[in-house]
């Protein structure tokens, strides 16, 4: 009997360490295919931008952008329903941060867990910034975009505040509190990477630190 015994925990034992490995495994490849994602989408909007500004807005069409990414046109409707939103930018990396930091730190403050999302995100912004530079000037002198890209941020701002309500356990139409988190947060970033951009000598992820330190103490 001792021996059926030691044999069945046994079993439980090697079903739980079965358990974790599957999870390990499966958590890894979510997290890879997220990269490849990322860096798929990322080619896109800088083959959009890079063709707009060798020939101008109205001469790229998304089969030109797949081409020079590297991708089919299928695949490029799979992360941009038009070249507009492709050469506008979406907030995508700044709304995959936030969610990613929200669900790996439920036991942690809201504004900590905020803050390190924003440290993530500058990691893409300073890889970025050639891009976004390019966009800054191709949004002055196509000012027809600007409707798509107050679209495209509306929306991620959105999904954020959707994150937000779930890691609260609120719902995001009853309560204030996910779409105020939201809309702070995204303000954050845009005034720190555009201070950041416009030639600030400060390092970004200081400017992030200041921007929260001056929300903790009441702005």
């Amino acid at each position: 009997m001792a021996g059926d015994m030691i044999l069945h925990v046994a079993k439980i034992c090697m079903e739980r360490n079965n358990s974790r490995v599957t999870t390990t495994h499966v958590t890894a490849g979510a997290g890879l295919r997220e990269r490849k994602k990322r860096a798929t989408r990322r080619a896109l909007r800088g083959a959009a931008l890079r063709l707009a500004a060798t020939h101008g807005v109205d001469q790229v069409t998304v089969e030109a952008i797949g081409q020079e990414a590297g991708v089919s046109t299928r695949t490029f409707f799979n992360y941009f329903g038009s070249k507009e939103e492709a050469l506008v930018g979406d907030g995508a990396e700044l709304q995959c941060r936030i969610s990613a930091a929200l669900e790996a730190a439920s036991d942690q403050p809201l504004l900590s867990i905020l803050r390190r999302a924003l440290h993530d995100a500058a990691v893409d912004v300073v890889d970025m910034r050639e891009e976004m530079l390019l966009r800054k000037r191709l949004l002055s002198e196509c000012p027809a975009l600007l409707p798509q890209h107050m679209a495209n941020f509306a929306a991620a701002e959105r999904a954020i505040a959707e994150a937000v309500a779930e890691h609260l356990g609120v719902g995001v139409e009853s309560e204030l509190r996910p779409k105020l988190v939201a809309a702070t947060v995204t303000t954050v970033a845009r005034v720190t990477f555009q201070h950041w951009h416009g030639g600030s000598d400060a390092e970004l992820d200081a400017l992030i630190d200041e921007a929260f330190d001056r929300l903790q103490l009441g702005l």
